[in-house]
């Protein structure tokens, strides 16, 4: 069973080798390219970021004692944007990633559309959040350099709650 805790400094580091090795698992699996992902991800510095602002809320996901990932949210008004959700990929295939997303939907009822945003070529996260989540494709966004996201949008399971 996944229990769900608040992040502090001293996660940043293996939270960080986690991030590290899901991004770059992701990158690897899609491209042809060994390391990718948001600016440092894989340095420590932006789970730190994220931490330190107080407009996101950082948890670690724990199975026993192991730490086995991590997510972070944002809000504005009734809505929620999933930031970031990794998972070990020792820990792949088992189910944890809908798990996670199950605990937060369930965590903020109030919550009346979630949206993420994911890289294009990422095709199994793309899978997975309408597949298994219940997201579907909202927009493609292109950055400066060249690159291409997408992002995805998910109504409130908890229709009566949210009017």
């Amino acid at each position: 069973m996944l229990n769900f805790c608040s992040v502090f400094p001293e996660d940043f580091e293996e939270l960080t080798r986690i991030m590290t090795a899901a991004f770059d698992e992701d990158t690897q699996i899609h491209t042809d390219l060994q390391h990718d992902g948001p600016r440092g991800y894989d340095d420590g510095s932006l789970i730190k970021r994220f931490f330190e602002n107080p407009d996101f809320q950082c948890q670690k996901v724990l199975l026993g004692q192991t730490v086995v990932g991590g997510y972070i949210l944002s809000f504005q008004k009734d809505c929620g944007m999933l930031e970031l959700l990794f998972v070990d990929p020792q820990f792949g295939g088992q189910g944890f990633g809908t798990q996670i997303w199950k605990h937060i939907e369930q965590s903020f009822p109030e919550i009346r559309c979630w949206t993420l945003e994911t890289p294009a070529y990422s095709v199994r996260n793309h899978r997975f959040y309408t597949q298994k989540c219940g997201f579907h494709f909202l927009k493609e966004s292109f950055s400066p350099d060249g690159n291409s996201s997408y992002f995805f949008q998910k109504e409130s399971i908890f229709p009566s709650l949210s009017k």
